[in-house]
């Protein structure tokens, strides 16, 4: 699959709900640049800090996790589509 995003020269999103640093998107980013891969990426997750207590749904867009947020970042990797 990684090698279909690198000729297709397909931009990737990555969302986890966790703490960016060591992470999944780390770790999809650091494949891809070592295949090759020149097209732009983008991690959201938690950045590497104490989170206040709110409802899951508050959390997420303190966080610049929530759909909004998704939506926006889709927009910037993609805008051509909107």
């Amino acid at each position: 699959f990684v090698d279909k995003i690198i000729k297709e020269g397909y931009n990737v999103l990555t969302i986890e709900d966790n703490v960016k640093i060591g992470g999944f998107g780390e770790y999809v980013n650091s494949i891809l640049i070592q295949k090759g891969f020149k097209e732009k990426i983008k991690i959201m997750g938690y950045e590497d800090h104490f989170i206040d207590h709110a409802s899951v749904d508050e959390l997420l867009d303190l966080e610049n996790l929530g759909v909004d947020a998704i939506i926006n970042e889709i927009k910037k990797l993609y805008w051509v589509l909107f």
